[in-house]
């Protein structure tokens, strides 16, 4: 598995693995252009995906329904977090 990042300008990255591209950036209030996911955002997406695919897997091997199902994660954070 290989995922690879790209600086693009600012404070916008590219980020591609296989065929994919997504790209990561902040918002308008912390000089983005808010083209993209933040890097945090980015962070919680995968477990919020990961918890929703075992979720509906679950679900299909007892037949029960499917749609509809969902799954998020949420974080503590402010606007400008400790570095």
């Amino acid at each position: 598995m290989e995922v690879r990042v790209q600086y693009q300008n600012g404070v916008l990255f590219e980020a591609t693995a296989r065929s994919r591209r997504v790209l990561c950036n902040q918002p308008l209030s912390n000089r983005g252009t808010d083209q993209g996911m933040t890097p945090r955002e980015f962070l919680l997406t995968p477990l919020a995906t990961c918890a929703g695919y075992y979720a509906a897997e679950y679900l299909r091997a007892r037949k029960l329904p499917v749609a509809g199902a969902w799954s998020g994660r949420q974080a503590p954070g402010g606007r400008r977090p400790g570095r």
